[in-house]
């Protein structure tokens, strides 16, 4: 087998909030793997490296790209592990290839279109108008559930949005996920608490650089799964 891999720039129709700023740009890279003797028939995968947020994000990430695609005949992609999404890339590439290379990563229902996955919709962080207009447009979607990252404006203001879309929809209507990336002391959230109709997940910071002792604060109301978070 060979493989290659391409370097590639997202560029955001709408500027994204994170906490770690405004993107407008998203790095990320491809993957391509093939046979010698059938080479138009290849798996794709994507590396998708998030600066400032990916735990791969450190020097030597091209270099380490580069490495794995000269062995990937001989590659155990378990060697990967501190590489996370160059093994993403490489597995789904893989998979690819197994199966034809016809984009088909996992056959079944879903590829077939027989089958539909349900999803949240995701909004991102922004100021007040702009959060509230892009729930409206989920809502328009179809989407029933949605999920707000929020920390981008003040938390009382954030509090009210998820107020004013619970007074127009109710439970059996929607379900509101939210999710704070910021960090705060433990007594602020405790006050947050009582707020009517929500329930709080209160989660002590394991492995945030800085963070100083603060607590981190998940909420949903009426629901929330966090399967995969310590409590």
């Amino acid at each position: 087998m060979k493989a290659a891999y391409t370097r590639y720039i997202l560029d955001f129709k709408v500027p994204g909030g994170t906490s770690r700023g405004i993107l407008t740009q998203k790095e990320t890279w491809f993957v391509r793997i093939w046979h010698d003797e059938t080479p138009w028939i290849f798996g794709i995968g994507e590396c998708a490296l998030f600066r400032g947020l990916s735990a791969d994000d450190r020097p030597g990430y091209e270099e380490k790209l580069k490495e794995v695609c000269g062995q990937v005949d001989t590659l155990d992609t378990v060697s990967l592990r501190d590489w996370s999404s160059i093994r993403f890339g490489v597995e789904t590439a893989l998979l690819d290839l197994k199966n034809g290379g016809k984009r088909k990563i996992c056959p079944g229902a879903f590829y077939e279109g027989k089958q539909s996955i349900e999803i949240n919709g995701l909004i991102w962080m922004g100021d007040k108008e702009a959060m509230y207009s892009r729930i409206e447009e989920k809502l328009t979607a179809g989407f029933r559930c949605v999920k707000l990252k929020i920390g981008a404006i003040d938390f009382n203001s954030e509090l009210e949005l998820l107020k004013s879309i619970r007074s127009r929809y109710g439970k059996d209507e929607i379900e509101l996920w939210m999710r704070t990336v910021r960090f705060y002391r433990r007594k602020r959230c405790l006050n947050w608490i009582g707020c009517p109709g929500m329930t709080f997940i209160l989660s002590n910071n394991l492995s945030g650089k800085g963070s100083g002792g603060r607590w981190r604060l998940y909420a949903g109301i009426h629901r929330f799964r966090l399967p995969w978070m310590r409590s």
